[in-house]
């Protein structure tokens, strides 16, 4: 194979343009809501029609070009059957090979792009109004978010494929998106699924924080932290958070603890992340334990 550095680069930054069509989302929806003339609610729908399509057309393009590079080397880029890839759940894998991680990506970019296309024309053509209830603005801006995250996961699975890093490139640390993402779960009234992304976005920063992988940090990370000056409540919730993560799968979350947890847990690792003190941690965890790139 040829040397594939750059293999699939993405030719836009595709956070960039999601917060582009975000505000001509959300021009739309504050024309809707002030009951603006005709004219002035086409225009804004004219807008936001160009923005959506401009996004699509760059995912699309991504797409088409990652298919001519694997078609290339003899892959077959085809699926099977259209979404919900229904027959295909049985031969999911967490610990996939590289084409199987590409095909995964692939059917999930798919899925993804069809409801954005779903949730955007109900915006441009809405048959009723629950289409125009602000939810609906929310939910076309949440879509392009999920596309967005896939085709970049997407891109880097495709270069595994043919012999490159395999790692999506990020224009901020991981753990900024999990606290994102932790956010917008809690604003939509979902603290047990904000506890999860707080969870993983604490270790990827304290990972960050200390230049290595988060699969090299120890399980009872709360408790090496627990003893450590000014870590100590920061502790007490990640333990907390811990323990909610493992109950998850077998008992009811408690929702009061959750709605409790999310923000001051998410005030801490907020803090940590400004004001790291790297002393501390690195007494606590090891300074660059058992670095990998991995």
């Amino acid at each position: 194979m040829e040397d594939h550095d750059e293999l699939i680069a993405e030719p836009v930054d595709l956070e960039a343009l999601v917060q582009h069509v975000a505000r001509a989302s959300e021009e739309l929806e504050a024309a809707w809501a002030r009951a603006l003339g005709e004219v002035e609610f086409q225009a804004a729908q004219t807008r936001l029609q160009a923005d959506w399509s401009s996004f699509i057309t760059a995912i699309s393009r991504i797409h088409a070009r990652a298919a001519e590079r694997l078609e290339r080397e003899g892959v077959d880029t085809r699926v099977s059957e259209l979404p919900p890839f229904s027959s295909e759940v049985s031969a999911l894998s967490l610990g996939p090979d590289s084409e199987q991680r590409f095909r995964q990506a692939q059917m999930a970019e798919l899925l993804a792009f069809e409801h954005l296309v779903k949730a955007v024309a109900g915006l441009l053509n809405p048959s009723d109004a629950e289409q125009w209830q602000p939810a609906g603005f929310g939910e076309a801006k949440e879509r392009a978010g999920l596309l967005a995250r896939l085709t970049r996961i997407g891109s880097a699975s495709a270069q595994g494929v043919l012999g490159g890093e395999g790692r999506p490139s990020l224009s901020e640390p991981p753990h900024v998106e999990r606290l994102r993402l932790a956010r917008l779960a809690w604003s939509r009234g979902d603290p047990e699924a904000s506890v999860l992304h707080l969870h993983i976005g604490g270790r990827l920063l304290l990972a960050d924080l200390l230049d290595t992988s988060p699969r090299n940090l120890p399980d009872n990370v709360a408790a090496l932290l627990a003893g450590q000056p000014g870590l100590g409540d920061t502790a007490a919730m990640l333990a907390l958070a811990d323990q909610v993560v493992r109950e998850a799968a077998g008992a009811e979350l408690d929702l009061g603890v959750c709605s409790l947890l999310v923000p001051t847990l998410a005030d801490a690792l907020a803090r940590l992340s400004v004001q790291p003190p790297l002393d501390a941690l690195r007494a606590a965890l090891g300074e660059n334990p058992d670095h990998d790139e991995t």
